[in-house]
């Protein structure tokens, strides 16, 4: 399998995103990681889920809505690809919610995915939550160890680089599709 260098692209954090949204799937799932852009990378990498999830009809919109909870370690990230979206066919909508704050029904509903940045917490997160995220076709993304056999998608960390895993079972039970695309290029798992 091909591996995406992060660490061989040109230093500029907006051509950085650029080539990395035009050729994040088609070369490799896994993306070389400094100290640097290891938040630019997962913010590459959530917006491609996106992309590549297809929900039911009563969950579609115009807007994805990407909901993080945890703070926010992306820095402007999000703000360009979000600026960048508005050109293609998929604008997103990113919300941060605190770990102060209730997780509440209405928080998630609004949610398309929800990525659990707060490792922690991430299993108690899908437990207590569990029928809720069910019931709305809430993507549910995290990158602790693990994660995939609770969760939908998991952002694996291997020495310098991000892979992908996806629980094809959790999928079917959230009721999300990936695409064809997405499975080829990730690690699946039942």
């Amino acid at each position: 399998m091909l591996s995406w260098r992060i660490s061989k692209l040109i230093p500029n954090t907006r051509m950085l995103l650029i080539l990395a949204l035009v050729s994040f799937f088609i070369a490799s799932p896994k993306a070389a990681l400094s100290e640097d852009n290891t938040e630019q990378v997962k913010a590459i990498f959530l917006y491609n889920l996106l992309n590549y999830i297809s929900w039911p009809k009563s969950k579609i919109s115009a807007v994805k809505n990407l909901c993080i909870l945890g703070s926010n370690t992306f820095g402007d990230a999000f703000e360009y690809i979000k600026l960048k979206s508005k050109n293609r066919d998929l604008e997103i909508s990113v919300s941060f919610i605190t770990p102060s704050d209730n997780l509440d029904i209405e928080t998630i509903k609004m949610c398309h995915m929800l990525y659990i940045a707060i490792p922690a917490n991430a299993k108690n997160i899908i437990k207590t939550h569990k029928k809720h995220l069910i019931k709305n076709h809430i993507l549910t993304v995290s990158d602790t160890k693990g994660f995939s056999q609770i969760g939908c998608v998991e952002l694996q960390h291997q020495e310098d680089k991000i892979s992908i895993i996806i629980n094809r079972n959790k999928l079917k039970k959230y009721k999300l599709k990936a695409n064809s695309r997405l499975l080829r290029v990730a690690k699946v798992v039942e």
